[in-house]
C-alpha cells in the first residue's frame, strides 16, 4: 500500500476537522465518491521465492470509524491489555486510517473509496 500524499477523506458524521472541504458518506465500509476505477490494484507476479503482490494506492481517512469493542460501556471478552494496545495504535500518527479506491460490490464499475 502506498499512501497518496496530500489527499485525505472526511467521513460525514464522524469528521471533527475544522474546515473539512468535502465529507463523504460511509456505506457498508465504503466511502461514497465518484471518479475512481473499480479495480485499483496493480498486480505483481510471484515466483518460487516471492509471492504475487497487489500494489494499491490509498488515501488517509481523517479518523478511524468506531470499533465496536472500544465503544463506551461495551462488554467484551477481549482482554483489557489488548483493547488498550488497540486504542494506542488507533491514536498513533504512525498508524493512519486509510481507504483504497474500489467500487463497492453493488456498484459495479461505479466507484467509491
Amino acid at each position: 500500500m502506498i499512501l497518496t500524499p496530500g489527499r485525505e477523506y472526511h467521513q460525514r458524521g464522524l469528521c471533527e476537522c475544522n474546515g473539512a472541504p468535502e465529507q463523504h458518506e460511509l456505506v457498508n465500509g465504503h466511502i461514497q465518491c465518484s471518479g475512481f476505477a473499480s479495480n485499483p490494484a496493480h498486480s505483481t507476479p510471484g515466483c518460487t521465492l516471492k509471492p504475487a503482490l497487489d500494489n494499491v494506492s490509498a488515501c488517509r481517512l481523517c479518523r478511524y470509524p468506531p470499533i465496536a469493542p472500544l465503544l463506551p460501556n461495551r462488554v467484551s471478552n477481549v482482554p483489557y491489555p489488548v483493547l488498550e494496545a488497540l486504542r494506542k495504535v488507533l491514536t498513533s500518527a504512525s498508524s493512519p486510517c486509510h481507504v483504497v479506491y474500489a467500487a463497492s460490490p453493488d456498484r459495479g464499475a461505479k466507484s467509491s473509496a
